[in-house]
């Protein structure tokens, strides 16, 4: 490189040489002072190539010394600014081809500003982290090829693409993780797909890919290959040219819907075992629901056969003590004497005469009767045979009986048996005389009582 010989610093002719050091140090100074500190490498390359292009060098020196230039910065303005003290610094010094010097500067200024438009240009067209194409690059890709399509008459697939599960990684292991997983993507893409194809990230998991002279069949195996590149798992759908629209949006959409398409044909199978799943938990819920009811009539099973067992200790003691006489409810019940005359041919009120004795009262025309639980007292012992003294049929004599005893009403005798059965007197199936009380009752108090009760009541005979 040669060297320039500028005049001293007084503005006379200088014999010795600049060096690139002297000529840095000369810059550094105007920019200091300036408050425009050099980026030190490039602005090295910078100066050489100036003083190369003096000395007689071709353009070529520039262009890189500029595109380094270019690439330093990220504001034109003060590119240029550094660039003019530059100028400034070489005017100063009296350099015997002023026009070489300015040239120089100038296209080193205009390659360094093409190529930070370009950089930022790039920018913005690129994403970031992966640095394939941005949504901005890929319409704008898509609308030209498209175009190109449209006079050549050539097919071109539009495939999208989301990466499965990005947030949940996220969340759970860190977004450097999610960053690495669409990085895997990506390479993952470059290596199965074709140099024409294009790449192009549109959202936070979400990719398009442009493949031009591509049906969708081809589209398909395409994408076999980037899942059996390693790649992380993710979901597609595709649109074609011409045969699911003509237009950038129609395409997009198209794309978007064949990929829900597949995510839910893949997804069905998991969300029939999981429905499986709750409808078996709520048809377990329904009968633990609907368990009670035979759980609540075992209880009441026990209850009741509990309550007829405990009374029939009672009814027992009671038939063991003496001749008993049996007797059934009101309506449904056996005579306790059978008393003749005018007065025994009919029912009457009591005390009318002539009638045996009720339980309401002497000389009542009605037949007495007593509940089925309820066992009478010992027949008087006054007789000789100890037994109670009844009328005989045949006799004129329509008074009541010596001896007789007059047994109680029927809600006061029989223990808890009968008082069951008196309350449910008045209850079909239940309370008549066939029904369920009866049946239990003839059950627990034993067979002797349940013939006792089905026979008519016989007439105590005198000793």
């Amino acid at each position: 490189m040669a060297d320039a010989t500028p005049a001293d610093e007084s503005g006379a002719a200088a014999g010795a040489p600049f060096d690139l050091s002297g000529w840095l140090a000369r810059w550094v100074e105007r920019t200091e002072a300036a408050d425009l500190p050099l980026p030190g490498d490039e602005a090295r390359q910078v100066i050489g190539a100036v003083l190369d292009v003096v000395a007689g060098a071709g353009d070529d020196v520039a262009v890189r010394a500029g595109r380094a230039w270019g690439r330093a910065h990220r504001s034109v303005s003060l590119l240029v600014r550094r660039l003019s003290a530059l100028r400034e610094a070489f005017a100063a010094a009296g350099l015997r081809e002023p026009l070489r010097m300015h040239r120089a500067v100038d296209r080193i200024a205009a390659e360094a500003t093409e190529e930070m438009v370009r950089r930022l240009e790039h920018a913005s067209r690129t994403d970031p982290l992966t640095g394939v194409g941005n949504r901005r690059a890929f319409e704008e890709t898509l609308q030209a090829a498209l175009s190109a399509a449209t006079r050549q008459g050539h097919e071109i697939t539009v495939v999208e693409v989301d990466l499965d599960g990005l947030k949940q990684l996220n969340d759970e292991h860190g977004h450097a993780a999610g960053d690495a997983a669409l990085l895997a993507l990506v390479r993952a893409f470059y290596s199965a797909l074709r140099d024409e194809d294009t790449v192009f990230r549109v959202g936070g998991d979400e990719f398009m890919i442009l493949l031009p002279f591509t049906s969708a069949e081809d589209a398909a195996i395409l994408m076999e290959r980037v899942a059996a590149g390693g790649a992380p798992p993710f979901t597609w759908g595709a649109s074609g040219f011409p045969g699911d629209g003509t237009e950038a949006v129609a395409l997009v959409a198209a794309a978007d819907e064949d990929l829900y398409r597949r995510r839910h044909v893949r997804r069905a199978p998991r969300r029939a075992g999981r429905v499986a799943a709750v409808l078996g938990r709520e048809a377990g819920g329904a009968w633990r629901r609907m368990a009670w009811i035979p759980v609540a009539a075992l209880l009441v099973v026990a209850v009741v056969a509990t309550l007829f067992a405990s009374s029939g200790p009672a009814l027992h003691s009671a038939t063991s003590s003496g001749p008993r006489r049996v007797v059934t409810r009101p309506g449904h019940g056996i005579p306790l004497t059978a008393g003749t005359g005018a007065a025994a041919a009919g029912p009457g009120p009591a005390g009318a005469g002539g009638g045996a004795t009720g339980p309401t009262g002497s000389g009542g025309a009605g037949p007495s009767v007593l509940p089925v639980a309820y066992l009478g007292p010992p027949a008087s012992s006054g007789s000789p045979s100890g037994g109670a003294r009844a009328p005989s049929p045949s006799s004129p004599s329509g008074g009541s009986v010596p001896g007789s005893s007059t047994p109680p009403p029927s809600s006061g005798g029989g223990g808890l048996l009968g008082l069951v059965d008196s309350l449910t007197a008045g209850v079909p199936l239940v309370g008549e005389p066939d029904g369920l009380v009866g049946t239990l009752t003839q059950v627990v108090t034993g067979s002797s009582t349940i013939a006792a009760a089905a026979a008519p009541a016989v007439p105590a005979v005198q000793g």
